[in-house]
């Protein structure tokens, strides 16, 4: 928790430099900022605290993952100095931004209520649509930003409605009373229609087919090093939100949708793969 305390002063910071006229030394701050938020955070290790009423989780499940988005925050802001130069956009917020985004995994990853959940997402994908347009004056990066916008209200709406139907089986949106109601067995069809319309919003975070589509557009008319941070920080955030959702609260009917997970893997590597070799191809000829 320490660690996300950090991160949103990092951010505040980040804004300030601006202001204050210190933005040359800004990416060094965050560089620096990181490696201590990374130190409080391991030494959460084995502490299993909570904190807001039970809504957040800061076990080694939420250190394990916070601990890797961290490290891959400080190789990318490694990279961003120089990257920047070639960019003409406000630096500073941008750097802020990917904080930002780096505050809404952290909360995705150590969530205890399903209002965390959807608050963390929105985090994140707030600052995601923003870094995707933050190169104004380049056409695509304009186009990828309303397109990833587009697409991600579509499954903030899924999600949002996911959790509604959870909430209307089970009364409650905290883990642990989700995952008794769930032990006792039968469970309402509404839980069923909660956990699919859950996958689906999910799916189209870690860019899972056939939620993929948007991801071509956005990867390619978005900057680089925010490529490489939705294609890192966003997918980690996202595999240990639904990894903490389904482990700990409904894993006992999560065999349930063997079937649609199995078709979500196979179009997934199937797809990738196929891409792959097909834009491998037109290149080549």
């Amino acid at each position: 928790m320490n660690a996300l305390i950090a991160l949103a002063a990092l951010a505040v910071l980040s804004l300030a430099g601006e202001a204050l006229g210190f933005k040359r030394y800004t990416p060094t701050l965050i560089v620096v900022g990181l490696l201590a938020a990374l130190g409080l955070n391991l030494a959460d290790w084995n502490t299993d605290l909570t904190y807001y009423h039970k809504m957040m989780w800061y076990d080694n499940f939420a250190v394990a993952f916070t601990g890797v988005m961290l490290v891959s925050a400080v190789l990318i802001m490694l990279l961003a100095p120089r990257f920047y130069d070639t960019l003409e956009t406000n630096r500073s917020e941008s750097y802020a931004q990917m904080l930002f985004l780096l505050a809404g995994g952290v909360v995705m990853v150590s969530f205890g209520n399903l209002a965390m959940l959807f608050l963390g997402v929105e985090i994140l994908s707030i600052a995601s649509y923003i870094l995707a347009g933050s190169d104004k004056r380049n056409l695509y990066g304009n186009e990828a930003a309303i397109k990833y916008f587009l697409m991600g209200a579509f499954s903030s709406a899924f999600l949002l409605f996911g959790i509604a139907l959870i909430f209307a089986a089970s009364a409650s949106f905290d883990l642990v009373q989700i995952a008794a109601y769930v032990a006792k067995g039968n469970v309402s069809g509404y839980m069923y229609m909660g956990v699919l319309m859950t996958i689906i919003a999910m799916s189209f975070k870690v860019s899972a087919a056939p939620f993929h589509f948007w991801a071509p557009d956005v990867y390619d008319g978005s900057p680089t090093l925010v490529t490489l941070t939705m294609s890192t920080i966003v997918k980690v955030a996202a595999f240990g939100a639904m990894a903490r959702l389904f482990s700990y609260a409904l894993s006992p009917i999560i065999p349930a949708f063997s079937h649609v997970l199995w078709v979500i893997i196979a179009l997934t590597i199937a797809i990738g793969s196929m891409g792959a070799v097909f834009k491998l191809v037109l290149n080549v000829y």
